[in-house]
């Protein structure tokens, strides 16, 4: 049981660097293992079929990165997300390419990562190693946070592998919208003069300064208005679940001034229980449920 305990921890490292990081870096910690499909390792097919792709997507990053290179000097049309452009080709370096453009009477070299190629540009340049370029593009994308438009790809990559996968990517994109939601809330209060320094993610500090900060109505009516569009764009994810999320949004909507507000309930479970208060203040409890319309 510790040899599986350490065999997972691994394999979940590997993983987690990979979608961090990219695949140079997650290919050389599986070598550094050594044999990956031998000894111990054999119980975990996930290590060989890790190992197997991770080559042959490197490999498919090279060839990409040569197919620019021997483009250099060249008009050419790539097929990019926004639609085809005829670019004049400087090369490639690792994960993108380079192409240049002028901007008033100079002429600039600018990079294009290569997760902006569409999926025909791309076999076009790399073939048809459909595991390979399927972990390829999953890997640019989440390596740029994009962790929903990286999940199409785990399709074209082998079982147990792609289960793994799977379970990281979710992982990932439930921490980045995390972040996503409490830097764009954190944000909201700075700009509203509410000091927020240090303690970004403190709900009762976050509702202290709300408390101990003098604004005006005006402001009070945005901050009310930012808690409610938060609470919509966020709506299903587990942030706003969290227990000081909800508090500092409660304090939020609370600040509408001069009305009369059901509260949300402080338990995540039960959201459609509601306390009614008699004052706009910021430590009311509150239910945007009763303003929102979901």
């Amino acid at each position: 049981e510790a040899a599986q305990k350490r065999r997972d921890e691994a394999l979940d490292g590997v993983i987690e660097l990979l979608l961090a990081q990219g695949m140079k870096e997650a290919a050389g910690a599986v070598r550094e293992r050594g044999a990956v499909a031998s000894g111990s390792d054999a119980k975990r097919p996930e290590w060989a079929q890790l190992a197997d792709v991770l080559e042959r997507g490197e490999r498919l990053g090279e060839t990409i990165v040569k197919s620019f290179v021997a483009q250099a000097g060249q008009e050419v049309v790539v097929e990019l997300r926004g639609g085809g452009r005829r670019l004049l080709i400087a090369g490639a370096e690792k994960g993108a390419f380079l192409h240049h453009e002028k901007v008033g009477q100079a002429r600039v070299k600018k990079r294009v990562p290569f997760s902006e190629l569409t999926e025909g540009e791309m076999r076009v340049r790399a073939g048809a190693d459909v595991a390979g370029l399927d972990l390829y593009r999953l890997t640019a994308l989440t390596v740029s946070k994009e962790y929903e438009a990286a999940r199409p790809y785990l399709a074209g990559l082998p079982s147990p592998l792609r289960e793994c996968l799977a379970e990281a990517l979710g992982r990932k994109a439930r921490a980045g919208e995390r972040d996503a939601a409490w830097a764009q809330l954190a944000a909201t209060l700075a700009r509203a003069g509410v000091a927020v320094r240090g303690s970004e993610r403190e709900a009762e500090a976050l509702v202290a300064a709300l408390k101990a900060g003098a604004r005006s109505e005006g402001m009070n009516t945005l901050l009310h208005a930012a808690a409610k569009d938060l609470a919509l764009q966020y709506r299903g994810s587990e942030w706003l679940k969290e227990p000081g999320v909800i508090r500092v949004l409660n304090s939020l909507i609370a600040l509408k001034p001069e009305e009369t507000e059901a509260g949300v309930s402080e338990v995540a479970e039960a959201p459609d229980e509601k306390a009614e208060g008699t004052a706009a203040r910021p430590d009311k409890a509150v239910d945007w449920k009763s303003e929102i319309d979901f």
